[in-house]
């Protein structure tokens, strides 16, 4: 069986088996092939065939070879290839070409690089029926599929009772070489004409056929012939393939771009199981979405990926593209030479280019993103003409959204020419001053971007920004990187910019050490500021960099990287007088932006880290200095950490118009730092209004955000949040799942301090889930960690004794429970008015179980008192362990009152820990009147607790 194409013929037989069935040959047709089969690739003359054929005699000028020839290519070639394997060669005879091996699998893979192509070829379709357009041109990149879909186009047509008739014009060269080949194509015999054009339209006048031009984009003289035949020939209508546009008259252009990520995959995985079958399963999900995406779903870079995977492991085709996308090359079975390897495919557009249009694309190669023409003329000097000749080439494409882009295949090609076309970087070094003078120039407009058009050109810009920062790097161009860096500064600390934070900063600081230690420290300042974690300096590192500075803003910002780092580090004290004296710094620099910056920097770590402070008073201060400079992007995120405070102050109806504006302005400007301050403190007030079910809307929000960003420590702090929320609604599962999601990031990312925080979280979990063994397992493996990391921090000691107190407490081990109790009370003097007066609580309630219930008392009057200090949201939380206290005294009528109130309780966790307990120890007690509010709830149970307190039982 011999195949060809989507046919198989049996040559003993003389039976061509078509999709449709199989198909006897006549005898001549049978002898015919029989004639040339034996002697495929070499054209048998006319001459000979006539002897074989019609031994009888026949004469020299009769047409019967040419009718047999013709009937048998009709019989035996597919619709979607004709011409492909029988040819008749002008002057030399009849030609058979035999396929060669691994045709059939040639085929396969056209087919299934079809994936993704239905709706171009709905647009072709729609052509064809629909209007009365003359010509159709593909057009796209080298490898893109342009053939492909031609060819699954023709036989479409075919199929629907077109006359169908195909050219592979790319042998030709640009003389009468194509018109013989279309007029051979369409069956007619103008070997011995003098006037081939004029023979061709009185030829072509009455046929009524789609022709079908492949490769036409080295023929310009060619198609403009062809285009002008034409015209002449109403009944012939063209489909072409070519990698530019071709300008005939009536063309209608049809762009084919590389796949979607979907389809691209999708490729891969169908050429997998057709050319590494036994691999194919194992492929890893992030090699094939990896490789797709470095070739930006071009289908044949997809086909070479999968060929290498023959003759060398994945790693290696990683490492391949890697190097240059465009070295791709792999075994293709019945691929045109050109089209083997990237390399010469593109090499065979470079051909066709002039030499302006190559310099002009090794030019665009320093661009790494989206670039637009007013940056083209500035930066490399680019011609608009050019500029336009490469579109027509399909080498450069148009971008979705404006402006142009190279294919990274392209980009990877034509970087490899830059030592020949730009051998002294003059190219190069125009890019990196264009962006990094544009970064510079923008920093007024970055901090007035009200409606996020600046923040827009920011992100189309970033590639290129990040291009040319490492070009200077690269090039040790000082003047460039010490000219650009203020503003790229300036969009990391506006926007929390983390992913550039850590490339642009992490770069600069290991290209500059020792080179220009003050850029070198800014850098390092910067880096630290956005992301504490960052390991690029301790305190006293920073501290001395600030104290070398030069520059008075300079040692600003290392002030304020050293609180800190110093923060981060647990060192408290160091912290809070570090980040007072970069305030007041500011202050003296007469700098009103930069003394806001510090004041909210300085709050921000005072809240998160010291859990100590004036915090509303100073955060309030921040914005209003936001608003007297006009710095928007830090105004939408100030006003978002000010809706947390107000809110963690129990002023919520203040929170909630604060938060209103900063949801507005920030979703306004699609300011996503912004945005998620607001989601942030959106979570806390709607938790605190008793709106869980919102609250957890915002958090999961938050938490998406610090997915996007990659900031695993913030994802950290949500997924904590998520899973106390969860537990308000007491969706125990959800809960217990955010908190281990939690606590895997902290054993990850976290350090020690935040993966005691995230074991905390757990505990707090499997509490109100009444496995209070299991909790009190989880705070031992909390203090071990604090014992081996952290010994000498008390914050967490407070928090981890409480915890586990509370745990062994619900647990039944009250001797124990009293023991981590009173460590805690011992730690807690000098923290927070909220750890003081839970610890209060918590320590009241286990002597109350211990039966001291005149010292219990007075312990629950000082923890309402102080909670109360913070908000009466905080005090009400320690209702719980109050209410213990009250049983111990008797008054299980007054705890019976209130349950009503602690029931329908939206948001607090002990709700879950405690409830069950207190309902069952009131028993059926007569309850007192039930309290009109939380307010009056209150006032009844402190006066009950000064009466115990006076009683005769207390104890010390």
């Amino acid at each position: 069986m011999i195949p060809i194409g989507t046919h198989l013929l049996d040559l003993d037989r003389g039976v061509v088996h078509t999709p449709h069935g199989p198909s006897l040959l006549s005898g001549k047709e049978h002898a015919l092939l029989r004639l040339l089969v034996p002697r495929a690739g070499t054209a048998v003359p006319r001459d000979e065939v006539l002897r074989h054929l019609w031994p009888e005699g026949l004469a020299a000028s009769s047409r019967a070879p040419d009718v047999l020839f013709s009937r048998l290519r009709a019989r035996l070639e597919p619709p979607d290839a004709p011409g492909r394997f029988l040819k008749t060669i002008r002057g030399e005879g009849y030609l058979f070409v035999l396929p060669p091996p691994g045709e059939s699998q040639t085929e396969a893979i056209e087919e299934a690089t079809l994936i993704g192509r239905a709706p171009a070829l709905d647009r072709a379709r729609e052509w064809l029926e629909r209007t009365r357009g003359r010509w159709l041109t593909w057009t796209g990149l080298g490898g893109v599929g342009k053939t492909c879909i031609a060819r699954a186009f023709a036989a479409a047509a075919a199929r629907d009772g077109h006359a169908v008739a195909w050219v592979d014009l790319a042998p030709h060269d640009d003389d009468d070489g194509p018109l013989l080949a279309s007029a051979e194509a369409l069956g007619l015999d103008v070997r011995d004409v003098q006037d081939l054009p004029s023979a061709l339209r009185v030829g072509l006048g009455a046929r009524r056929t789609l022709l079908f031009l492949d490769n036409l984009e080295h023929l310009p003289a060619a198609s403009a012939r062809l285009g002008t035949l034409l015209t002449s020939a109403p009944g012939v209508r063209v489909v072409a393939t070519s990698r530019r546009t071709l300008g005939v008259t009536g063309e209608v252009v049809h762009r084919l771009s590389g796949l979607s990520e979907e389809e691209a995959c999708g490729l891969f995985r169908a050429q997998a199981q057709r050319v590494v079958p036994a691999q194919a399963e194992d492929l890893e999900e992030a090699l094939v979405r990896t490789v797709c995406a470095s070739v930006d779903g071009l289908p044949l870079a997809i086909e070479l990926a999968v060929a290498t995977l023959r003759f060398a492991p994945p790693q290696h085709l990683l490492a391949a593209l890697e190097r240059h996308q465009h070295g791709l090359e792999g075994e293709l079975l019945g691929r045109a030479p050109r089209q083997a390897s990237l390399e010469a495919t593109l090499a065979y557009s470079w051909a066709l280019l002039d030499e302006a249009a190559r310099r002009g694309l090794v030019a665009l190669s320093y661009f790494a993103g989206v670039f637009r023409r007013d940056d083209v003329e500035a930066s490399v000097g680019l011609s608009l003409r050019t500029l336009g000749d490469l579109v027509q080439q399909s080498l450069v494409a148009h971008a979705p959204g404006g402006g142009h882009r190279l294919h990274p295949v392209v980009r990877s090609f034509a970087r490899s020419r830059r030592g020949a076309m730009d051998p002294d970087g003059t190219c190069e070094r125009g890019h990196r001053l264009h962006f990094l003078g544009w970064a510079r120039s923008r920093i007024d407009a970055l901090r007035g971007d009200v409606d996020g058009d600046e923040d827009r050109r920011w992100r189309a810009r970033l590639p290129d920004l990040s291009a040319a920062w490492r070009s200077a790097l690269a090039a040790g161009d000082l003047d460039a990187a010490r000219m650009g860096w203020p503003g790229l500064r300036e969009w990391i600390e506006l926007r929390n910019a983390l992913p550039e934070a850590r490339v642009w900063c992490g770069e600069g600081r290991a290209a500059l050490a020792g080179v220009d230690d003050e850029l070198h420290d800014d850098l390092m300042a910067i880096e630290v500021l956005v992301d504490p974690t960052a390991r690029t300096g301790n305190a006293a590192a920073l501290v001395a960099a600030r104290d070398r500075a030069a520059d008075p803003a300079t040692r600003v910002r290392l002030g304020l990287a050293a609180g800190a780092a110093a923060a981060h580090a647990h060192e408290k004290d160091a912290a809070l007088a570090l980040l007072t004296e970069a305030a007041h710094a500011a202050r003296d620099l007469g700098d009103a932006d930069l003394e806001a910056r510090a004041v909210r920097f300085g709050w921000v770590r005072h809240v998160a880290v010291a859990r100590s402070g004036q915090g509303l008073e100073t955060i309030q201060a921040a914005v209003e200095g936001f608003r007297s400079t006009g710095n928007a992007p830090m105004l939408r995120r100030a006003l978002g950490e000010l809706g947390a405070s107000l809110s963690a102050r129990d002023h919520l109806d203040d929170a909630d118009a604060v938060l209103a504006e900063a949801l507005h302005i920030a979703t306004r400007a699609g300011d996503e730092a912004a945005l998620y301050e607001a989601h942030n403190a959106l979570a806390g007030l709607r938790r605190r209004q008793g709106r869980a079910e919102e609250a957890l809307e915002y958090v999961t929000l938050a938490a998406e955000a610090a997915r996007r960003r990659g900031a695993p420590v913030t994802l950290l702090a949500q997924l904590r949040t998520m899973g106390s929320i969860e537990l308000d609604l007491g969706r125990f599962e959800a809960a217990e799942r955010s908190s281990r999601a939690a606590l895997d990031l902290a054993r990850q990312y976290g350090g020690p301090a935040r993966l005691a925080s995230a074991l905390a979280g757990l505990g707090h979990v499997q509490m109100a889930s009444h496995r209070f063994d299991d909790a009190v397992e989880t705070y031992f493996a909390m203090r071990e960690v604090l014992e081996e990391h952290l010994p000498d921090e008390g914050y967490w000691d407070v928090v981890c004794s409480g915890n586990l107190a509370c745990a062994l407490r619900l647990a039944g081990r009250h001797d124990e429970a009293r023991t981590a109790s009173e460590r805690a009370l011992a730690l807690v003097p000098g923290f927070s008015l909220q750890v003081q007066g839970q610890v209060r609580a918590l320590h009241a309630a286990i002597r109350a179980d211990a039966g001291e219930t005149a010292g219990a008392a007075e312990d629950a009057l000082e923890s309402l008192r102080v909670l109360g200090q913070i908000a009466p949201w905080e005090a009400w939380r320690a209702v719980y362990e109050a209410a213990s206290v009250l049983l111990s005294g008797g008054r299980e009528g007054l705890v019976a009152s209130v349950l009503p109130l602690l029931r329908a309780e939206p948001a607090s966790p002990e709700k879950w820990m405690f409830l069950a307990d207190l309902e069952a120890s009131v028993g059926d007690a007569e309850p007192e009147p039930t309290p009109a509010s939380k307010g009056e709830a209150m006032e009844r149970i402190g006066a009950a607790l000064e009466e115990l307190a006076r009683g005769p039982q207390r104890s010390m």
